[in-house]
């Protein structure tokens, strides 16, 4: 059986199966560590949907004091995020600031949806 080498997949994705695979040590770091543009943009409106949801969930569970439960959640996500900064070497502040910003304008969102669904 003869294999070409020349031939073979070049996808960073085959890589990533091959890192799982073997079991190695993987490092997310952010967005400088993704690959492409692609998976930065998929990341981040991964993010602003389940960030959105759950907001939505919590203003359909309480139908009293919206805005503290929405503060609530805000300070979970930031202490989540806190702590996933401080975990990491050097997080770049364009990245917190993002990643901060995406859950805000979720939660306003959010808001904004709801008080417009009770009038």
């Amino acid at each position: 059986m003869i294999i070409d080498f020349e031939t073979r997949p070049k996808s960073r994705e085959i890589r990533v199966i091959i890192i799982f695979y073997h079991q190695t040590d993987w490092n997310f770091s952010g967005i400088s560590s993704m690959p492409t543009v692609s998976w930065i943009l998929i990341f981040s409106i991964g993010i602003f949907i389940a960030t959105w949801v759950s907001g939505m969930l919590t203003l359909t569970l309480t139908n009293f004091s919206p805005r503290k439960h929405l503060l609530a959640l805000f300070g979970l996500y930031l202490i989540w995020r806190l702590s996933e900064f401080y975990a990491m070497d050097k997080p770049s502040f364009m990245y917190a600031l993002s990643i901060v910003s995406l859950h805000a304008i979720a939660l306003i969102l959010a808001f904004v949806i709801k008080q417009k669904s009770n009038v």
